[in-house]
């Protein structure tokens, strides 16, 4: 239908699709899913059956938000995909109902990218996102595609079995406040296939109250294929470096010949 359109799901409702696409060029369309009913379950959109499949694409604006311990699922194995040539998108999860966190449960790959204004996951204030597949910040399915990501806040938290910033596209992921981003296998400019077009840049921040780290179980890459910097922003107490940002590589970091990693100390000083 022509015009924009919006959907809320709260006080534990629930909506089951195969397909759910947000958002068109020609409209700003959003999808709120919100809190949790009176014996706590969290208010659903989930997406499953064959081949499930998240679209969110549209004009700026174009949003799906899951907050006060609601629930976003794609099951089994999908594809969501967050941004398309020139229509954007931006997925926001945060807050908590008690203690349970809003949350997106991803079975599949995650793609974010779009030309012109970058589309965007922002994972704050104790929400958590997982994906059991691949995730691509910046492409791949165009060259140039803008992508972004941000974690911030203590118990805000992201995984993927894999997590890709700039993939012939441009990707940016941001972790600070003390959130933290784990998977399996990273990289920070990495075309894997063609030319080096792109380019991808990670930043940690953190203090000695609230470390902030991304944590790779496996092997990580940076700037192997295309231009990929890391930049840690630690703290120092006095004289003494105190950290509180962290790349964590359990396997093998592997360092091309585009790459820059530099770790920036800020000095704490007293008010």
């Amino acid at each position: 239908a022509d015009g924009p359109g919006s959907m809320l799901v709260e006080d534990g409702g629930s909506v089951h699709a195969q397909h759910v696409s947000v958002g068109d060029a020609r409209n700003v369309d959003t999808v709120t899913i919100s809190g949790v009913d009176k014996l706590g379950l969290s208010s659903l959109l989930s997406v499953q059956g064959s081949a499930p499949f998240l679209e969110i694409a549209g004009g700026v604006g174009t949003q799906v938000e899951v907050k006060d311990g609601g629930f976003l699922r794609v099951d089994p194995t999908g594809f969501a995909s967050l941004g398309f040539k020139l229509d954007v998108a931006k997925v926001m999860v945060h807050g908590k109902s008690g203690s349970g966190p809003s949350h997106w449960d991803m079975s599949g790959d995650v793609y974010i990218g779009s030309e012109i204004v970058p589309s965007e996951l922002i994972v704050t204030d104790g929400g958590r996102v997982s994906s059991t597949g691949e995730m691509i910040v910046g492409g791949p399915s165009a060259d140039h595609d803008l992508g972004r990501v941000e974690v911030s806040g203590s118990n805000s938290f992201l995984s993927a079995n894999t997590l890709l910033v700039g993939v012939k596209g441009h990707g940016v992921l941001t972790i600070s406040g003390g959130a933290q981003v784990q998977s399996v296998t990273g990289g920070v400019g990495n075309t894997q296939l063609g030319p080096a077009v792109g380019s991808g840049i990670a930043s940690i921040t953190g203090t000695p109250l609230s470390p902030s780290e991304w944590r790779m179980t496996g092997n990580g890459f940076v700037g192997t294929d295309e231009p990929g910097s890391v930049l840690l922003n630690g703290t120092t107490i006095g004289p003494f470096s105190a950290g509180g940002a962290t790349l964590r590589v359990d396997g093998t970091l592997t360092v091309g010949v585009y790459q820059t990693v530099a770790s920036l100390v800020q000095a704490c000083r007293p008010a």
